[in-house]
């Protein structure tokens, strides 16, 4: 490879894999693990809207409704929604 490919690999290293495992690690100390990892299962909702926007796929109502129930999942994960009067 030429250096400019070189120069790519090494960029990459650093401000993709580096930067982002020093904010990951700081944002796990911030805010717990569990949190923290939640943010992996909104990874579908942002594949299928990137998908829509730049790729023209089409929006299904099973896709939306999926979308749905991992946003209603990750907020019951986070303690984002009110608990339940009766249940703990």
């Amino acid at each position: 490879p030429g250096p400019r490919a070189w120069g790519e690999v090494i960029f990459l290293g650093i401000a993709s894999s580096g930067i982002g495992f020093l904010m990951y690690f700081g944002l796990l100390k911030k805010i717990g693990p569990v949190r923290a990892t939640s943010v992996t299962f909104l990874n579908p909702v942002v594949a299928m809207a990137a998908a829509a926007a730049y790729l023209g796929e089409p929006v299904t109502l099973q896709m939306v409704v999926g979308c749905a129930v991992i946003l209603f999942g990750t907020a019951l994960t986070l303690g984002l929604l009110p608990a339940v009067p009766g249940r703990r």
